[in-house]
């Protein structure tokens, strides 16, 4: 899914983002290596192997593991227009 939030990108923030993913880096290596894992399930996914349902699907997986990393990846915003994304369908 992808949608405009109307929020602005601040470099700063991203910045602020990517320098806390990395302090969490050595107390989320289940977290990194779930999403490398999800790299070849993408793949099979588009080479014919699985329905692109099971995409949608892995998507929501990846955002969730990417959302644990930091508390700062989301906005309670966000959260609200994902939620409501996902049960619209």
């Amino acid at each position: 899914m992808l949608f405009f939030t109307g929020l602005a990108p601040r470099t700063t923030q991203a910045s602020q983002i990517a320098e806390e993913q990395i302090k969490q880096i050595p107390s989320k290596s289940r977290e990194l290596a779930e999403m490398y894992r999800m790299v070849d399930e993408a793949i099979n996914i588009f080479s014919g192997e699985s329905d692109l349902v099971d995409f949608g699907k892995l998507l929501h997986q990846s955002w969730q593991l990417k959302r644990s990393l930091t508390d700062k990846i989301s906005t309670p915003y966000i959260d609200y227009v994902y939620d409501m994304a996902i049960r619209a369908g």
